[in-house]
Order: C-alpha cells, then structure tokens, then sequence
C-alpha cells in the first residue's frame, strides 16, 4: 500500500510537468536538416538589390537541377548533351543526385521553399518596380521548373514499368520516349554559345514548336498501333499519359527559361503562344 500511494503522488506530482517537459526535449534534440540552397541563406532580404541577386542565382541554381534530375529519370540516364546549360553555372554532379527519383525530387522541393520563403521576407521590403518586377519573374521560373520535375515524377515508375516488361512494344515506346527527351536537352544545351548568352525569343518558341511536332508524332504513333492493335487496352492510358507529361515537362522547362532570360514583354508573350499553358 506505502509503495503504490507512493508512486500515485509521484505520477500526480510530475503530471503537469510532463508537456512542458516533452516539449523541451523536442526543442533540444531537434533535427535540422542541411540548407538545399547555395545563395539565399548568405545575404540579407533588407538588402534589395543583394537579395534579388541571389534569388537569380538560386532561382538558376533550382533550373540546373531539375534538368540534371530529369534526365535520370530514365535508365540508364540520359547522355550528357554537349554545349552549355540553358542557365548560367554547371549541373551538379550525378553523384550528388542521389537517393530515389523521389526523394530528388522532394530536396528539389526544399531548396523551391527556401526560395520562397527568403522572397516572402524580401517582399515585406520596400522594392523599386523593376526589382518587384524581376522577382516576380524568377518566382515564376521557379514554379515552371518545379512543375517540369514533377510531371516526370508523376511517370517516373511508368518508364520503369516499360524498362522491365518482356512487351518488345513497350520497350520500343520508351526509346521512343528516350529519343525524344535526348533531343530536347540537346536543344536546350544548344540555346547559349557562351556563359553569359541571353536566350533569344525565337529559340524558345521553336523549340516550344520541336516539342510540339515531337509530341504529335508520337501521339499519332500510339493510335496508329491501337488500330493494329499492337498495343493492348491496359497499355493505352499509360502511354499516352506518359506521353502527355513529357510534353508538360519540356514545356515548362522552356517556361522556367523564358522568365529567367526575357524581359517581361517577351516572356507575357512567349506564355500566350498556343499549348504553352
């Protein structure tokens, strides 16, 4: 009796101090992850000018990535195209792409966060129009960019589906598929001659029409083995999925690239050009 009213009257003792105490721990022994961006974290929002200097930088740095990132969503990965990123700076290393297709993807999402939450600082600032301006745009890339990634995202496991089957159809789609990534990116690469090279109009929108014409042909591809029936029911909603979301991702990338290198006039004209949106 002594040693259970003893324990009772301990319990009730610390019991309002458990919550309290539980919270301190968690703030003690907390986990903090490793910052994502190279820029952001290094200069002050109430410096303007300093700060949409590394938002530009941070916003290119995101845009390297998802290229880098895209091109392993097939296996083996895509050839390394030759010429220069369609942004200033180098892709990073394969080798420091690591993990699962997903889980690239999510620390691409961490750096698109510390972007956006080091601009919601800046944007409290007061900001001359063609800063507010500029910013407006490289958030935009930023949002196109991510939306590149996570269209391959979305049919990352659908590629490997084709990779594995014994279906010499499918494997031929993914080649297909293969092809026509390949050359996009080559294209892309092809875009600056120099480092410093600003991406003209008229190389964004035809290479929105490449894309496009790319699109198409394989569109037409699909249905024509539908109606030869070489390809079976189960197998259409994938392909042509699949299909569709490569378009949206080279799509967006380009879009990603119109804010960052356009003036706005150009980049409000690019985004109203058909099957852009």
């Amino acid at each position: 009796a002594f040693h259970s009213l003893f324990n009772l009257i301990g319990i009730v003792l610390f019991l309002p101090f458990i919550r309290p105490f539980a919270n301190f721990l968690e703030g003690l022994f907390v986990s903090k992850q490793a910052q994502a961006g190279l820029y952001v974290g290094n200069v002050s929002a109430t410096v303007s000018d300093a700060a949409i200097s590394a938002i530009n930088e941070e916003t290119a740095h995101l845009i390297r990535r998802v290229i880098g990132q895209n091109m392993l969503a097939f296996e083996p990965p895509l050839p390394m195209p030759a010429g220069l990123p369609p942004v200033p700076g180098t892709l990073p290393a394969r080798t420091d792409l690591r993990g699962s297709f997903e889980g690239m993807y999510n620390d691409t999402k961490r750096l698109e966060g510390e972007i956006l939450a080091f601009a919601a600082k800046l944007q409290m600032e007061l900001l001359e129009e063609p800063e507010s301006a500029r910013l407006n745009q490289l958030l935009l890339a930023v949002r196109s960019a991510m939306q590149s990634c996570k269209a391959l995202k979305d049919v990352h496991h659908n590629l490997a589906e084709f990779g594995d089957s014994p279906r010499g159809t499918l494997n031929d789609y993914l080649e297909h598929f293969r092809s026509v990534m390949t050359s996009f990116y080559a294209d892309l690469f092809r875009l600056q001659s120099e480092a410093d090279t600003q991406v003209s109009f008229e190389e964004i929108v035809e290479t929105i029409q490449r894309v496009h014409v790319a699109h198409d042909h394989l569109h037409g591809q699909i249905y024509t083995d539908i109606s030869k029936r070489l390809v079976r029911e189960n197998e259409i909603s994938s392909l042509l999925n699949v299909n569709r979301e490569i378009l949206n991702s080279n799509i967006a990338l380009l879009m990603a690239l119109k804010d960052f290198h356009l003036d706005a006039e150009q980049a409000k004209a690019v985004g109203r050009l058909p099957g852009v949106s």
